[in-house]
């Protein structure tokens, strides 16, 4: 019988292999549950046959895995069905790249993000401190942005008790970070803070 250490130790093997940086690794512990490999075996979905056929993203898949699995075991059974939806969006998102012009880049960078986004969940990455906005006519809520300086860019904007991790997104000027329907867009301490139909204007404290 293999001893947990031995496990630990190929969780961590993959990570590395998968382009997790050595400070990250450190965080990464018991508290991981070891998750089933990619399915290499039936690959009738295209978007399982072109991670299966490549080995940097069959190892971001099993980590991935590994993260998610240890993220639904230290959650509140309340939170789960909104990991569970979360996980599935990203899912759908991460098929649609085989039909674009460049499958495995969009791949590779869909499972980058996944990977970063859940490390986050899970406080494998140090939290930089948070920075503050005043919002017009939200001076009550609290408005705030964590910058996480990972490849690609990240960020954990807060609105009240809500938050997303948003990622750095195509910008004319100043700093844009952006998840679905939230956004934050800074330039020279202004910012404009989107969170649906909800749109802030907010200068930085």
């Amino acid at each position: 019988m293999k001893h947990p250490h031995d496990r630990r130790s190929r969780a961590r093997s993959s990570l590395a292999a998968a382009g997790v940086p050595a400070l990250w690794l450190l965080w990464w512990g018991p508290c991981a549950s070891a998750a089933p490999a990619p399915n290499c075996v039936d690959t009738s979905a295209p978007v399982q046959r072109l991670i299966c056929a490549d080995a940097q993203l069959t190892q971001q898949d099993q980590a991935i895995s590994e993260l998610y699995g240890a993220t639904l075991q230290q959650s509140a059974d309340a939170d789960r069905k909104r990991l569970k939806a979360r996980q599935s969006s990203w899912l759908t998102a991460r098929e649609a790249c085989v039909n674009g012009e460049r499958p495995r880049e969009c791949l590779a960078d869909q499972q980058k993000r996944r990977l970063i986004e859940l490390r986050i969940g899970l406080g494998q990455l140090k939290a930089p401190a948070a920075v503050e906005y005043a919002c017009a006519g939200q001076e009550a809520t609290r408005v705030s942005a964590s910058y996480y300086p990972t490849d690609p860019p990240a960020a954990v904007l807060s609105y009240g008790d809500r938050q997303v991790v948003a990622f750095i997104a195509e910008s004319a000027s100043g700093a844009r970070y952006a998840a679905g329907n939230v956004e934050i867009w800074e330039h020279q301490g202004a910012a404009t803070f989107k969170w649906g139909k909800t749109e802030l204007h907010c200068t930085r404290h």
